[in-house]
């Protein structure tokens, strides 16, 4: 009985020594999320951009497209345009 019960330990304890060790990850920290602001794109007829206004100047955007519309006889347009938002630091 003995012998029976020694075999038996000795059995799980190789499968237990035979069996893959899993190794853990680890998590990654999550990214900060990127701020962004919104300005005002002049655009051409290809949508590029052309120049850029802070939000608070969409008038100046508007009339910046008139006149290059004027200039060029190419339409030009305003849209939103998203951009990092880089802090100053004080």
């Amino acid at each position: 009985m003995r012998a029976e019960a020694d075999a038996t330990v000795r059995a799980k304890k190789e499968k237990a020594a035979a069996a893959p060790v899993k190794k853990t990850r680890r998590k990654s920290k999550a990214a900060e999320p990127m701020r962004l602001k919104i300005v005002w794109a002049v655009k051409d007829h290809t949508r590029t951009i052309v120049k850029t206004f802070p939000f608070a100047y969409k008038a100046q955007a508007e009339a910046e497209a008139v006149r290059l519309t004027n200039s060029t006889t190419r339409d030009h347009i305003v849209d939103r345009q998203k951009v990092p938002f880089i802090p100053v630091d004080a």
